[in-house]
């Protein structure tokens, strides 16, 4: 479970960063990357804890 969590939050940090870059090189202004990159990060977070969650069968211990 924990080696599960290590790497969705790597997976989560990489898609940040790359998301980022790429929105600067379409010429975003910064704030606007700031606002984008926040909800990103939102998305992705709670995908990657819904995976860890159904694959880790949390569930089943509570």
């Amino acid at each position: 479970m924990v080696a599960a969590l290590a790497v969705a939050v790597l997976a989560t940090v990489v898609t940040r960063i790359t998301v980022l870059v790429l929105l600067t090189f379409c010429g975003k202004p910064c704030r606007s990357l700031v606002l984008e990159g926040r909800k990103i990060t939102i998305d992705i977070t709670g995908f990657s804890i819904k995976v860890v969650i159904r694959e880790g069968n949390i569930d089943e211990d509570w």
